[in-house]
């Protein structure tokens, strides 16, 4: 609450080359980093900021996702230390401020106050088929964007604003990764999504879904001209 960090748990040991970014004064700098370009009305949304690494070439430098319950209206924020210190000694620092920059994105446009808050549970991601069942009940009981988090968004939320001026044309040639038995053929489908209608896109990343859509062009109009 008071904006510093307690560590209250650590998982197994890393393998040995990768234990030098289990350095708390290294997750210290990532969180001071962090907490400097966080405005209040966002920094008042996270409850976790969690140090986690899919080692060296991941999939995934950062993310933000809903926190269990009885928290699950706030967020926890994930960053991969290997990817921000990729030599072990010196800080991305560049790339590091515009990846969160769009995750705070996401706590912007996904926070409690913008949707109905009924996101899908975990059943319904057992099978492509059923993810997809749900998003379409979701997206009819719903005339606004529907997202599989934060549920129905409401009609003046950011994120519905931007989906119906950007994607409503478009949505009906997208598929969510979740739809896919495997991230190949996901990224597959979306390359050809992405050559379709290329000139929408800001990023290459841009094209995998609204929400990342969206944090893409915050990202931009925070730091652009």
């Amino acid at each position: 609450k008071d904006g510093t960090l307690t560590l209250n748990y650590q998982d197994s040991n890393p393998r040995k080359e990768l234990e030098k970014f289990r350095d708390q004064t290294l997750h210290q700098h990532l969180w001071d980093i962090y907490k400097s370009i966080t405005p209040p009305e966002i920094m008042s949304e996270v409850i976790y900021f969690i140090i986690d690494t899919d080692d060296y070439e991941g999939n995934e430098s950062a993310s933000v996702l809903r926190a269990d319950p009885p928290n699950n209206l706030k967020f926890w924020v994930s960053v991969d230390p290997v990817d921000m210190f990729p030599s072990g000694i010196k800080i991305s620092k560049q790339y590091f401020i515009a990846t969160m920059i769009h995750e705070n994105a996401h706590i912007l446009s996904l926070s409690a106050n913008k949707s109905d808050n009924k996101p899908l549970s975990d059943d319904d991601y057992s099978t492509p088929y059923m993810f997809k069942q749900q998003m379409t009940k979701g997206e009819r009981s719903c005339a606004n964007y529907y997202n599989d988090l934060a549920g129905c968004m409401n009609e003046n939320s950011y994120l519905n604003a931007f989906f119906q001026k950007f994607w409503a044309g478009i949505y009906h040639d997208h598929k969510w990764s979740s739809e896919f038995s495997d991230m190949e053929s996901f990224w597959d489908h979306n390359d050809e999504f992405y050559w379709k209608y290329e000139k929408y896109w800001l990023t290459g990343y841009s094209s995998t879904n609204p929400d990342e859509d969206f944090a893409e062009a915050f990202m931009m109009f925070v730091l652009k001209e």
